[in-house]
């Protein structure tokens, strides 16, 4: 079997901060940074492909937030990082079938070898997930990887992934990376990711630096001996041998944090990309390409929304037929395991120049939940045609064609050239598609911001019977959201709260991170529950909301 190509100074371009992840390889390594700087591709490829040749038959967890994420964004990286290092897919490795090679890796014998990826050493990555407790439950490894890490739930992780780090000690007692953690993510949100920043508390910034300086000159080493006599080789490798034993000792129990932004890259990526990030990402641009930590304003138009009102739900056996390469083309509602077949559809619509968005949703009356289960959206210069026929193509296959229409105010207008409102517009796309629409407006002007602000704080508090749980899919719905995390909430001249909308004129701030996309589920909510506010609404304006 042809023996893998080492990766070689001369043959991949590392910048810096992949450089010193590489050379450090602790046992824990946690880095954020920003995109586009090869994390997945150089940084989890490099050392997975470390774990192949220095840990063979161990097996190893590749943990992402969905096990969608895993296909669509974590496994196509780094199977592209491990080809460039000379591995061959079918030669080298397998993956989501049984290998044709014996050597099989340490522990339980993996039942379902569709979740799995071998390699001819006998080194083995499970593939697991958050959303799918089955694949983590009972596993034993020797080390997990985790791409776009600020996505994990921290006491997820610590409960079902940190327990599979069991494997036998004995087996690899001087290999450094005996139950190793490498976690790399662009910077992580606050709270959610505090977990992650509070790691460079562990590290010893001068321990990792020595470990830097010392994988350097055992590197440079290998460079001498590649072009050394046969006579000056013995000596070389005998140097190797001694100062690599020395580096393995102080691997041992290392731990890196290490923050870079995306500049650092420049060289592959070119300043012309640097550009097109900063008006494609706009308000993003300083964490996702600068890599700046976060803030969150102290004032939330949405002040009571926790973790316990977003959830993920996939319906794996239908994204199971598909593999990484073909899963993007069959990106549809049967992939949405949230999704209540024969049960109608509730969206709101948001109508604007610079973004003309949809939310999706479900009434539940059976456990009183309205269950926010998707966002679109689309900008200058598609138009409201472009967003709809994109909602028909998604929910085609959905067996209930009756839909709900909310908009507020500004879907009654209409441009100069038709004749048609914007929701007329809209519906004329629905019903061309099979759906059976029934529109929805609040007509005249729209509801006052605090009704709507005590209404949304209310349910978000659970604490009344007549009013619904929320629940939003935090994978399907993640801009919308974004954009309600991020709401902020400001008093009026008489004391009133309203919802800072400046951020829709703002132009560092990307349209579907303002507040659009919150307006269109205010349309459905209101229109939804204002009754049941009326009833109550009077007896809590004196609660307090946190």
């Amino acid at each position: 079997m042809p023996t893998p190509t080492p990766t070689k100074t001369n043959d991949n371009y590392l910048n810096i901060p992949q450089m010193q992840c590489i050379l450090a390889d602790p046992k824990e390594l946690y880095a954020n940074m920003g995109r586009g700087l090869g994390k997945s591709t150089e940084i989890i490829a490099h050392l997975t492909a470390n774990r192949v040749y220095d840990m063979p038959r161990a097996g190893f967890l590749i943990m992402g937030r969905t096990y969608k994420q895993i296909l669509t964004k974590t496994l196509p990286a780094t199977v592209d990082g491990w080809n460039k290092r000379g591995f061959v897919e079918g030669v080298h490795y397998v993956i989501g079938e049984k290998p044709p090679w014996p050597v099989k890796a340490y522990g339980a014998p993996v039942k379902d070898y569709h979740h799995f990826i071998s390699f001819y050493t006998g080194t083995g990555f499970h593939l697991g997930s958050q959303d799918r407790a089955g694949l983590v439950n009972s596993l034993t490894v020797w080390g997990i990887f985790g791409d776009e890490s600020k996505l994990l739930l921290e006491d997820r992780f610590k409960e079902d992934a940190i327990p599979t780090l069991r494997g036998n000690k004995e087996l690899f007692k001087d290999n450094p990376h005996n139950r190793c953690i490498v976690l790399t993510s662009s910077m992580p949100p606050l709270p959610e990711g505090q977990w992650l920043y509070d790691m460079e508390k562990r590290m010893d910034e001068s321990k990792i630096e020595a470990i830097i300086n010392l994988a350097w000159f055992v590197e440079e080493l290998k460079l001498k001996y590649s072009e050394a006599g046969e006579y000056f080789k013995p000596r070389i490798a005998k140097k190797i041998k001694s100062y690599s034993k020395k580096l393995n000792e102080w691997r041992q129990g290392s731990v890196m944090y290490a923050e870079a932004s995306s500049l650092a890259n420049i060289h592959i990526l070119r300043p012309d990309y640097i550009l097109q990030q900063k008006d494609i990402l706009k308000g993003k641009f300083r964490t996702e390409i600068l890599n700046l930590r976060p803030t969150r304003g102290e004032s939330l138009f949405y002040a009571n929304l926790l973790h316990r009102h977003f959830y993920t739900d996939f319906n794996y056996p239908y994204l199971d037929r598909f593999n990484y390469k073909n899963i993007k083309e069959h990106d549809n509602c049967e992939g949405d395991n949230d999704l209540v077949k024969n049960h109608p559809l509730i969206i709101g619509m948001d109508f604007g120049a610079n973004l003309n968005c949809i939310v999706t949703t479900q009434r539940l009356e059976s456990i009183q939940e309205i269950r926010f289960l998707k966002n679109h959206w689309v900008k200058p210069p598609l138009i409201i045609d472009h967003v709809c026929q994109e909602w028909c193509d998604y929910y085609s296959t959905h067996a209930n064609r009756d839909l709900t229409f909310y908009y507020d105010s500004t879907g009654n207008n209409r441009q100069p050239n038709t004749n048609l409102t914007f929701a007329q517009q809209a519906t004329r796309v629905f019903e061309k598609n099979g759906w059976n629409v029934s529109c929805q407006t609040i007509g005249g002007s729209n509801p006052q911001h605090d009704k709507k602000y005590l209404l949304w704080n209310l349910m978000l508090l659970e604490t009344n019977r007549a009013l619904y749980k929320v629940r939003i899919n935090e994978a399907n719905a993640a801009d919308l959201k974004y954009s309600m995390e991020f709401a902020p909430a400001k008093e009026d001249s008489n004391g009133k709260i309203q919802k800072d909308k400046s951020s829709e004129r703002k132009k560092t701030i990307p349209a579907e991170e303002a507040t659009h996309l919150s307006d269109a589920a205010d349309t459905i909510v209101f229109g939804e529950f204002r009754s049941a506010l009326d009833s109550i609404g009077d007896l809590y304006y004196d609660v307090i909301i946190r």
